[in-house]
């Protein structure tokens, strides 16, 4: 290889390598940097920074859930069923509404679990059939 070979080889790996993405560069690039926004970019994940804490919401959570876990722990079955509500709806409504909605179900008026009529029976006119 001559000297005009030798450069023109170490040009196009130069070009060759800042074309490349950084990753093949040999460089560093595990290491964290920050998006415009502010946002945490690692390996191109896009994480969103930890947000300060013991805000509104948190210390009325923290209170709400102290106070209501020590009386729930002394009267018991009422006051830690509204421990859950008040957790369900902090943490989501979906779970909130699954905690209210979620209970027994009055049965219709006249129906008897011990089956008065017998199950093989064909419906009447004007007779609920169960």
């Amino acid at each position: 290889m001559n000297h005009r070979t030798k450069i023109t080889a170490a040009l196009a790996l130069a070009l060759g390598l800042a074309a490349t993405p950084s990753l093949a560069q040999g460089i560093a690039s595990d290491s964290a940097s920050y998006n415009r926004d502010g946002t945490l970019n690692v390996w191109g994940a896009h994480i969103d920074p930890v947000r300060e804490r013991g805000g509104l919401l948190g210390g009325v959570g923290n209170v709400v859930g102290g106070t209501l876990g020590a009386a729930g722990n002394i009267v018991g079955g009422t006051v830690d069923a509204a421990g859950n509500v008040v957790g369900g709806v902090v943490g989501g409504t979906a779970n909130a509404a699954d905690s209210i909605v979620t209970g027994s179900v009055r049965r219709p008026a006249g129906y008897s679990a011990y089956g008065t009529q017998p199950v093989d029976r064909a419906g009447a006119y004007g007779r609920a059939a169960y």
